[in-house]
């Protein structure tokens, strides 16, 4: 970016396209001579390079913040596709993102965007969200407590197969069920 602005500068400062219809650099080198002719076109190509600054819109990103500093009141976000996003807050922010650190949360603000790739690069931070537990009627530990298979059945009222006959179904050919069930011992 800085060549080209440097190159877009030159240009303008030699007048080519008012007084001369270009400018030409030589250099000569050890491959050789090499040449570079920028003329009107090639300034505006440079200049749509240059010119091409990130696109900021209000947005919001999630991820985790894996560090901050609160002297400078910036920190580093890393999204959940792995891109690493640079954040600046104000000072009022500071607990929220001491509280925010290592915890996946969303993060509000002006983001800025690379106008090549339109992959975010920076926020200017307003909030972080952070989602609520959802609970789903019991506590979090009694998803993982194993319980017998007879308290299980009892409480949903499930009687035991007496016999495995009835689990047959009797559209099935005898070729089908002993495909299902050799594809069982497979797995």
């Amino acid at each position: 970016m800085d060549v080209a602005d440097a190159f877009v500068r030159l240009v303008d400062d030699v007048g080519v396209g008012s007084r001369f219809q270009s400018l030409t650099l030589e250099e000569e080198g050890p491959p050789g001579r090499e040449m570079v002719t920028l003329d009107r076109p090639a300034r505006d190509r440079l200049f749509e390079i240059v010119s091409a600054t990130p696109s900021a819109r209000d947005d919001s990103l999630v991820g985790v913040l894996v560090e901050a500093d609160f002297e400078s009141n910036t920190a580093r976000l890393r999204t959940t596709g792995g891109q690493r996003i640079a954040i600046r807050f104000e000072a009022e922010l500071a607990d929220r993102i001491q509280e925010g650190l290592r915890r996946q949360s969303e993060f509000r603000g002006e983001v800025s965007y690379d106008p090549k790739t339109l992959e975010a690069r920076s926020v200017s931070l307003r909030s972080i969200v952070r989602g609520d537990q959802l609970v789903m009627g019991f506590d979090a530990g009694d998803f993982w407590a194993p319980d017998e298979i007879d308290k299980l059945a009892a409480e949903r009222e499930i009687r035991r197969v007496e016999d495995v006959d009835t689990l047959r179904d009797r559209e099935a050919s005898d070729e089908e069920v002993d495909r299902l069930l050799a594809a069982q011992d497979e797995m």
